[in-house]
């Protein structure tokens, strides 16, 4: 098992230990359709998405945030940073906003040998999602986040993950 970091900003992080996994930007627009259309008809459903399934209609929608080049590794897939250092630069974008946060999960070999690796890129992307369960290790905490802790940890608590502050 191989230690590596997701950052991310509060809202997001409580939406991880709701659905306990971390889901991709793709994953993230079809589960929230599938919420939305619950109950519908397949047929309903493409009549209110123009005609394309869930799976087509969130992949143009979210594919419209990136680059054509970022399909893959961007949308499809979970980016995780080889360092903590290197995650946390990105979480501290969310500092100015709700707060930021850092996940630190132990990917196994065959995780890390299904990602999609850019390069020599320091990030791993892995496919769709990547689930908490026996693999989140600790979270980190950024100044802001520090308000939200207590509602942090009971949304976390199933995990049982170590808590710092960066």
């Amino acid at each position: 098992m191989t230690k590596f970091y997701h950052g991310t900003d509060i809202e997001s992080l409580l939406k991880i230990a709701k659905s306990k996994a971390i889901l991709s930007p793709l994953y993230q627009k079809m589960e929230m359709l599938r919420d939305a259309t619950r109950g519908k008809s397949e047929q309903e459903i493409r009549k209110r998405l123009h005609g394309k399934t869930i799976e087509q209609y969130a992949l143009e929608s979210v594919s419209e945030e990136y680059g054509s080049h970022e399909i893959e590794s961007r949308v499809r897939a979970v980016s995780f940073a080889g360092s903590l250092k290197r995650a946390l630069h990105y979480a501290e974008r969310f500092e100015q906003h709700s707060g930021g946060a850092v996940l630190e999960l132990e990917l196994s070999e065959e995780d890390i040998n299904s990602a999609f690796k850019e390069g020599k890129t320091p990030v791993l992307y892995t496919p769709r999602k990547q689930v908490l369960e026996d693999r989140l290790k600790a979270i980190y905490l950024l100044l802001c986040a520090r308000a939200s802790e207590p509602e942090i940890r009971q949304a976390f608590s199933k995990f049982k993950p170590e808590y710092g502050y960066l």
